[in-house]
């Protein structure tokens, strides 16, 4: 015989299986915002290494001069393949313009999220220069307005 006053099984369930809801609304969003985070870390760093990559090949074959793909990085053994397949993390990594001629001088490097506000927010570029800048907004953007990134 159950005790006077005392909360049933039942009843402990209608209360804390609210709560429990409440608390999983609260923590979701925060788990998506901190995985975007770690994505966005973790590109700077990836388009770093890369920059990197690009030094060394250049030192390596000066007549090529820089790489106009991550998976010639990758081939010369210099990002990781995951990197050089360009994906990694929830992000997409790209090599353009590319200088012409014999050797290749410039090159563009960009990091965009697989998908916006989902796997990352941020897009991230570099260049030759080995200054990384990221904007919210575009690729377009990054160069010319994009935030100078340490």
């Amino acid at each position: 015989m159950p005790v006077r006053g005392a909360i049933t099984r039942t009843q402990w369930l209608c209360i804390t299986l609210p709560i429990a809801a409440i608390i999983a609304l609260i923590a979701i969003p925060n788990i998506k915002l901190a995985r975007m985070t770690a994505n966005g870390a973790a590109a700077k760093r990836s388009i770093r290494a890369i920059n990197i990559a690009q030094a060394k090949f250049l030192r390596l074959s000066p007549q090529k001069g820089y790489a106009c793909s991550l998976a010639r990085l990758g081939e010369a053994h210099l990002i990781t393949d995951s990197l050089a397949s360009g994906t990694n993390r929830g992000y997409i990594f790209e090599v353009s313009k590319c200088g012409s001629g014999t050797a290749n001088s410039v090159y563009r490097l960009f990091a965009h999220p697989v998908t916006r506000d989902q796997t990352g927010h941020w897009v991230f570029c570099s260049n030759q220069t080995g200054l990384v800048r990221a904007s919210p907004e575009s690729r377009e953007d990054c160069f010319d307005n994009g935030v100078e990134q340490h």
